[in-house]
């Protein structure tokens, strides 16, 4: 078994005997959260780390960050590093959805990928990732398959997750190689942010 599905393993058994939810274990990471900005709305965003704030379109639009303006398409992001709070606002006629992810800690830089599936269509990762936020700028319908095996084994491919997800929603992928498939209708946009 890789190394970081047993690790992962180890981790949900002490969280769930002390009673934390995965979702819980995650926050360690970063604090994700989905906001609407419309006419006079504003945020302020206070950092929880020097790493800073990621603010992510799921729609094309133009925000005002810190006073100046940004112009994102949809799965764009605008990073603001530092401890300094974040003003976000939007002039935008129609509301304006964003994903704020507060980053508290990080081995690494942040990998980003923005995705797209036709039906049946399957992204396959070739390395082991870390933990992986995934974001959805379309309604999501995936399969995720994780291989638990090391790079020099023959897979050995865990229970398949069932994701679904609305537009601007988020959920955790945990650390390995995963085998992403649109199981739904339409196309399927998203974007993954790797730890």
């Amino acid at each position: 078994m890789r190394k970081s599905a047993a690790f992962l393993l180890l981790l949900c058994v002490l969280f769930g005997a002390l009673g934390i939810s995965a979702a819980q274990s995650y926050e360690r990471l970063a604090r994700v959260s989905v906001a609407t900005l419309h006419g006079s709305k504003y945020l302020s965003i206070e950092p929880l780390s020097e790493i800073g704030v990621i603010l992510l379109a799921v729609d094309d639009c133009t925000i005002t960050v810190n006073g100046s303006p940004v112009a994102l398409k949809s799965g764009e992001r605008s990073f603001v590093h530092g401890r300094q709070t974040v003003h976000v606002d939007s002039s935008d006629t129609r509301p304006v959805l964003l994903v704020i992810v507060n980053v508290r800690t990080a081995r690494q830089a942040q990998t980003f990928n923005r995705v797209e599936l036709v039906p049946g269509n399957v992204m396959e990762d070739a390395s082991a990732r870390g933990e992986t936020l995934l974001v959805a700028l379309t309604p999501l319908r995936l399969r995720d398959i994780i291989d638990n095996s090391d790079e020099d084994e023959p897979p050995n491919y865990g229970q398949p997750r069932s994701i679904e997800l609305p537009v601007g929603k988020t959920t955790w992928l945990p650390p390995g190689m995963h085998q992403i498939t649109n199981v739904g209708g339409s196309v399927a946009r998203f974007v993954t942010i790797e730890w």
